[in-house]
């Protein structure tokens, strides 16, 4: 049996441009070269049904400018913690995608 890969999304839908998440995890799912496992850790779109570990964003500093840092940076803290999350796993933005056939070695 093919080793499972885990892709890890920290998403926020209200800062999220159009379907950019959804096309992400279609990525994923058409061009990596192995068996994947997808979770989404913070908000969950409604058209999404798949692994979600649900975490609010966090309140607004009063420094604003870096409020999407801090917030990824909390979300990725959870994870790390949580037990449905793997030693080792990629962690993905919604903006970020694949575009051609991508093996584990190739992100590694």
């Amino acid at each position: 049996m093919a080793e499972l890969t885990q892709f890890v999304w920290l998403y926020y839908h209200d800062e999220a441009r159009a379907d950019e998440l959804r096309y992400s995890i279609r990525s994923v799912e058409k061009y990596f070269a192995g068996q994947s496992q997808i979770v989404v850790v913070g908000d969950c779109p409604e058209w999404y049904c798949g692994r979600h570990i649900a975490l609010p964003r966090i309140p607004e500093p009063e420094n604003a400018r870096f409020h999407a840092v801090l917030d990824s940076s909390y979300k990725l803290q959870h994870a790390l913690r949580h037990p449905d999350i793997a030693d080792s796993f990629v962690i993905m933005m919604d903006d970020h995608y694949f575009l051609r056939r991508v093996s584990l070695a190739d992100i590694q």
